[in-house]
């Protein structure tokens, strides 16, 4: 019986030996995997690295430049500044020599 018992112990040894050696095969397909995966995302950083940052900072940097115009454009002269300034006054005076008239007509 003893003989038995090694035999029942020999085949869940080999069974149990079976399924570690199918589990390392099982781990190595997933490392393989995950090499790829990290090749991948290294190609992945590279490429943002070397081509979107310095897309981005090209935009950036131009919209920087546009913002400046823009002020630069959007700020009146001293000119048309002078001649609105004038255009009120006139606009004053003719109102204050309307009302003169209107006063003296009815007095």
């Amino acid at each position: 019986m003893h003989e038995v018992m090694n035999i029942a112990e020999k085949d869940k040894i080999e069974a149990m030996l079976s399924e570690i050696s199918d589990m390392r095969l099982e781990m190595e397909k997933l490392k393989e995997k995950m090499n790829a995966m990290v090749s991948n995302i290294e190609d992945v950083e590279a490429a943002i690295e070397m081509e979107l940052k310095p897309n981005i900072l090209r935009i950036a940097e131009g919209h920087g430049d546009l913002a400046r115009w823009l002020h630069i454009a959007a700020k009146p002269s001293e000119e048309i500044l002078m001649w609105i300034a004038i255009n009120e006054l006139e606009d004053k005076v003719r109102r204050l020599e309307c009302r003169n008239y209107f006063s003296d007509i009815k007095s």
